[in-house]
């Protein structure tokens, strides 16, 4: 199951105008404010309401929106909202499982990939290819927050999810939110309806 934010991420663009009608130019000779030799690249120059600068780009880790926390909390009420840090901005490039491995590049779903297997079978091969092996819910407590670890999840109708820890991850649990952000969060506060819960866990083969 993909998540989609409900939060808009589509700002007003600034429209760069061309030229003012020519009713728009005689008011304002009329009304004294330019004189009748008039300069349209002065005009267009005090007019246009250009930004300095662009905006600076969000710096992450960063508290949640208000916005992102009436989303996130209304997807995960096992969630606190106020301790997730948002890791890094809502996409459609990359989704869950691929962030799992690192990659933002592609937004990778095995059971398409492997097709020819049945899901679960088809995460196994993913993750394999990838330089993991899938381990017991036992051996996973004993990964300290040092190393990596990643959780899979299923709902009744099968694969919804897959999270991440370890070091480069905040001491924390994260999670990129199918099309929403990546969030961090402690290790079962994302069970709900929409992931379910986690069903199994894989870590990398070097890893003793």
């Amino acid at each position: 199951m993909q998540v989609t934010s409900t939060t808009s991420t589509t700002s007003r663009p600034f429209s760069a105008r061309v030229a003012p009608p020519k009713s728009e130019v005689d008011s304002f000779v009329s009304s004294g404010a330019i004189e009748p030799e008039f300069n349209l690249a002065k005009f267009l120059n005090k007019t246009q309401q250009v930004p300095e600068q662009p905006p600076a780009p969000p710096t992450h880790p960063r508290p949640m929106t208000a916005d992102e926390k009436a989303d996130f909390g209304s997807w995960f009420p096992k969630l606190d909202v106020e301790t997730s840090q948002v890791t890094a901005e809502a996409t459609r490039t990359y989704n869950c499982i691929s962030w799992t491995t690192g990659n933002t590049k592609s937004w990778d779903w095995p059971p398409y990939m492997y097709s020819q297997l049945d899901p679960r079978e088809a995460f196994v091969q993913y993750y394999t290819d990838r330089g993991f092996r899938p381990i017991s819910a036992e051996e996973a407590a004993s990964v300290g927050k040092d190393k990596e670890l990643v959780a899979y999840w299923e709902d009744p109708n099968g694969p919804t999810h897959g999270s991440v820890s370890g070091p480069t991850h905040l001491d924390r649990w994260e999670s990129k939110c199918g099309q929403a952000a990546r969030i961090t969060h402690e290790r079962d506060e994302l069970e709900s309806e929409v992931y379910g819960k986690i069903m199994g866990y894989d870590k990398p083969l070097d890893l003793k």
